[in-house]
């Protein structure tokens, strides 16, 4: 392998020094099978234009070292439970921990500050509101108790038909707080909701809040 990789650098560095471009087809014809590809062969033209003429591979520093993917899947199914972190610690891969530099030190400190002072001051969980919608199928159906003597069979109540258009369906919309319940609207039956009625209801639920003393300015 060496002197075949030793023979064709030889073969580039004559075309070199005689200001031959070394097409594919001329490569074949003098090395043989297995020749370099043409991205290769212009790498050592250029390396050979910067006076280096040796035939030592460069050394990359950025390049990570190669894990065998059997062993690596011999050490997972030996024990399935291992962590990442516990087979990088292995002979089979390095793990490199994200290194914080001051900057994001000290940005995350700064961020957590104000959570905590927003926190102290009262007023930051309030802030956060969360909306949900509800779909209230309206069934007048009672089920009304029996006397019954011994062995007498119960008289049953057939079930409420849901997707029967007898059935009121209502759609409660709501929105609340850590306080509990901020402002909630109950839609007309087949009313959809729009954007329109979304933004009426984003400023009912913004007039409550202020009802309440939280203070909804961005």
């Amino acid at each position: 392998m060496i002197e075949q990789k030793y023979r064709v650098l030889v073969c580039l560095l004559d075309d070199f020094k005689q200001g031959i471009i070394a097409a594919e087809p001329r490569r074949v014809g003098v090395i043989g099978n297995g020749v370099p590809s043409l991205p290769q062969c212009q790498r050592w033209f250029q390396r050979f234009r910067d006076g280096d003429e040796s035939s030592e591979d460069e050394k990359h520093q950025w390049r990570l070292e190669a894990v065998d993917s059997h062993d690596l899947t011999e050490a997972v199914e030996s024990d399935p439970t291992q962590t990442t972190r516990e087979l990088a610690q292995s002979p089979r891969g390095s793990w490199v921990a994200h290194q914080l530099g001051d900057t994001n030190k000290a940005a995350r400190i700064a961020t957590a500050g104000i959570l905590t002072r927003k926190t102290q001051n009262g007023g930051f969980y309030d802030s956060i509101v969360t909306s949900d919608e509800k779909w209230i199928h309206c069934d007048n159906t009672t089920r009304k108790r029996q006397w019954l003597s011994p062995g007498e069979v119960l008289e049953t109540t057939s079930e409420p038909d849901f997707h029967g258009k007898e059935v009121k369906v209502e759609v409660l919309c709501a929105w609340w707080n850590s306080r509990g319940l901020v402002h909630f609207e109950v839609l007309v039956t087949g009313q959809p909701v729009t954007a329109d009625l979304y933004k009426e209801q984003l400023s009912g639920a913004d007039q409550a809040l202020r009802q309440q003393g939280v203070n909804t300015e961005l």
